[in-house]
């Protein structure tokens, strides 16, 4: 059985530089920018819808990240690339696919990483030029 997160949602209007758009609860009540508490995740299935407004911006990266353990580094496993037309975009991530020895590394344009799944999920934001009223994303993760 999936549980479905809300990994964040926005309207873009400014330039953005890896801001992080997840918002999550701690067990204590207090804010975190992450979704945890995800230990043994299987795979997860992403989705990232965005709306465009109808004017300006150029560019807009959604990167979803994963990290192992509270206060380890966190590794891209998915970006999704947007422009200047309203798209929604989905993709899988298999957390027990084989993979080899690699470099951890900034993923290329649509590239993903299987085979990495850690203990949380937050998304990361970046955007250049100066979209409209109305530019919308939102992204969801189904972990199962």
């Amino acid at each position: 059985m999936s549980r479905v997160y809300n990994l964040g949602q926005l309207a873009i209007t400014g330039e953005l530089t890896a801001a992080v758009i997840t918002t999550g609860v701690t067990s204590q009540g207090g804010a975190q920018a992450l979704i945890d508490r995800l230990d043994g995740m299987n795979a997860v299935t992403l989705e990232a819808d965005f709306d465009y407004g109808g004017s300006g911006g150029t560019t807009c990266i959604v990167r979803v990240q994963t990290r192992l353990g509270a206060g380890g580094d966190w590794i891209d496993i998915a970006r999704l690339d947007f422009a200047t037309t309203s798209a929604r975009k989905a993709c899988t991530i298999n957390g027990l696919a084989a993979k080899a020895v690699a470099a951890v590394a900034a993923l290329g344009a649509e590239g993903v990483l299987d085979g990495i799944l850690g203990d949380a999920l937050r998304a990361v934001v970046t955007s250049t030029g100066t979209y409209g009223a109305n530019t919308n994303l939102a992204v969801r993760a189904a972990v199962r």
